[in-house]
């Protein structure tokens, strides 16, 4: 992981909030992945389904494209820190993702990889994400 990215994780840490930070309005958050739903589906040319059931987590949804039973594309929105991420199962050669993280981040996300958060979980909070990576830390159930 780059220093970069790491400051940025450690600076959104939290010991005591493992689920979500106390400034995180679910309510207004879901509203504005809602809005830019519209967006990406147009984007991507594909109807994204909005998963807003998400329960003990410290992501609250994840956009996603299921095709024959199987995930295609998930766009996962964490509570801290406005940063999403991308994991591509089928269509990566079809889909443009470089404007996909642009649109993203246009709209105030903070893009982290997947592959980038796959390193283990070295922050302030090892109670609970001890054993963990970062990517748990921040787009997982707890």
């Amino acid at each position: 992981m780059d220093e970069k990215l790491k400051q940025l994780l450690s600076s959104i840490d939290s010991v005591d909030d493992y689920e979500s930070p106390d400034y995180f309005n679910y309510t207004l958050e879901l509203e504005k992945v809602k809005k830019l739903k519209i967006i990406l589906d147009q984007l991507l040319g594909l109807t994204l389904e909005i998963d807003n059931y998400v329960q003990d987590a410290s992501f609250f949804t994840t956009l996603s494209f299921v095709h024959d039973n199987l995930c295609d594309i998930a766009i996962r929105f964490s509570n801290y820190g406005n940063l999403t991420s991308i994991y591509i199962y089928k269509l990566e050669a079809k889909l443009p993702i470089k404007v996909l993280i642009q649109t993203l981040e246009d709209n105030g996300y903070v893009y982290v990889s997947c592959d980038a958060l796959e390193v283990p979980y070295d922050g302030i909070d090892k109670n609970v994400f001890d054993g963990g990576t970062w990517w748990d830390r921040y787009f997982n159930y707890v």
